[in-house]
């Protein structure tokens, strides 16, 4: 926890932050496909996206509670769950957009260029910064 930094008003930052991120992803999308005047692929694109946030918080969600409620499940055994979960859908995310791509006759060159900038790339740079965490 930050210095000088309450933990409700820590909540609300965090909060603030991905509400900001996930409206900057959207408007990005949006404006892209515009412009690219690719849009019904950006609008498919988005909707996975948006799909996969919505399945990852319910999994999340329910883990979250089974983790602090009931005794019935060890909490590593959870923490596994979700790992293999939310790798599960990640990978049916990764799917759905290659077919998108296919169907749709977009060059593999990009799908290899996305996949790199906005997907592994940012993962790889939150784990090299947790791991120096520790």
């Amino acid at each position: 926890i930050p210095f000088g930094i309450s933990g409700i008003l820590l909540w609300f930052i965090f909060f603030a932050l991905v509400a900001l991120f996930i409206t900057l992803r959207f408007i990005t999308c949006f404006l892209l496909g515009i412009i690219s005047g690719e849009k019904p692929l950006f609008d498919e694109y988005t909707a996975i996206v948006f799909q996969f946030y919505q399945i990852t918080g319910l999994i999340l969600f329910t883990l979250s509670v089974l983790l602090a409620y009931t005794f019935l499940f060890k909490p590593g055994t959870l923490l596994k769950t979700g790992f293999v979960f939310i790798a599960m859908v990640y990978f049916m995310r990764i799917l759905r957009l290659f077919l998108i791509f296919l169907k749709r006759d977009v060059s593999i060159l990009y799908l290899i260029l996305y996949l790199c900038a906005l997907e592994f790339l940012p993962a790889l740079i939150i784990m090299r910064y947790l791991t120096n965490l520790f």
